[in-house]
């Protein structure tokens, strides 16, 4: 560990830290952070470490979480590593596959990483578990003897076209017709997009989010999934929208995107299956309308995230790596 950082312990962020570490984009850092800290109320401890260097600047940053079950389903240890555990220090991430340890380089990494085994084995914590690390973050936490380790991808899509039909025009041979045929099938169908503030229409939406979660067999109930969406856009103001399907000036299908500096992330999709018909709904309001609209704001990437990896590689996108390491605390 570097001897010229020392780690602080915060338990609650602000813009003027956020601002200073430099993160692509304060108010998304803070809304995500802060609503895993409210979910995290009643499960255990929310710590953020905080690296300054001998200057007393702040150099990086790791969210800290000593919870306990029921684990996140998307980064479950039991599932993953058969943790079996009753507590658990998870660092960076609260189990989406955005890791938010924010550091320079490998040793500032390292650092913080000590600050939360330390953490772990005053909660009686055996391990921390770090998920969804992307390559850099991955690489600086190469000299750690991991106790196990989980492999998985995310689907990026670069934006480097000036407009959509060159994007049409990208994709492999056999992909343009039918993406012609859904753009022209959808265009004819009479449903209207409209670009809507999420904060103004968290509540219509939440039926067809929660019909979504229901369809893959989670449980969901439109009005914590509006009090989740609506807390979000509070912080995130107009870089929350969702693109909404009307049919008869009903809302028939919805996709939430999240403006995290040049970056737009496809948060989530919902759909009133039994109105939506056959009109391509999902393609167009996950790919095809992002896509345009990203090409006419200059947006770089579009950030898919994990699952249904198929799907999203055949409209272009690439595949990234991500990690799920587990250390032990001891030293």
């Amino acid at each position: 560990m570097d001897a010229a950082v020392r780690v602080e312990d915060r338990t609650r962020l602000d813009d003027d830290l956020l601002d200073e570490l430099g993160v692509a984009s304060t108010r998304f850092y803070r809304a995500e952070l802060e609503r895993i800290q409210l979910a995290q109320r009643g499960h255990g401890t929310t710590t953020y470490a905080v690296a300054r260097d001998a200057a007393g600047r702040a150099v990086g940053m790791l969210p800290v979480y000593v919870t306990t079950p029921p684990w996140h389903p998307v980064s479950d240890p039991d599932a993953l590593f058969g943790y079996g555990g009753s507590t658990l220090c998870v660092a960076g991430s609260y189990g989406l596959y955005e890791n938010y340890l924010t550091a320079p380089a490998a040793p500032v990494a390292t650092a913080l990483v000590e600050r939360a085994r330390a953490l772990a084995r005053a909660a009686g914590s055996p391990h921390v578990m770090l998920p969804h690390l992307d390559a850099a973050q991955a690489g600086w936490l190469d000299g750690y003897d991991a106790v196990a380790a989980a492999e998985c991808d995310k689907a990026v899509l670069p934006v480097t076209w000036r407009s959509f039909e060159e994007y049409v025009s990208w994709l492999p041979a056999r992909r343009r017709t039918p993406v012609r045929r859904e753009r022209s099938r959808f265009r004819d169908s009479g449903v209207e997009v409209r670009e809507r503030p999420m904060s103004e229409v968290a509540g219509e939406l939440a039926p067809l989010l929660a019909a979504t979660e229901r369809r893959y067999g989670h449980a969901a109930d439109p009005r914590q999934i509006e009090f989740h969406y609506t807390l979000l856009a509070m912080d995130l103001a107009d870089d929350f929208v969702a693109l909404v399907a009307y049919l008869a000036d009903r809302p028939v299908a919805c996709s939430l995107l999240l403006a995290c500096g040049d970056r737009w992330i496809s948060k989530a999709w919902g759909c009133d299956y039994a109105a939506a018909g056959n009109q391509f709904l999902y393609f167009n309001l996950l790919f095809y309308e992002p896509v345009r609209r990203a090409i006419e704001r200059d947006i770089a990437v579009l950030d898919y995230g994990t699952g249904g990896l198929e799907t999203k590689t055949q409209r272009g996108c690439v595949r990234e790596p991500l990690r799920t390491v587990l250390v032990a605390a001891d030293r």
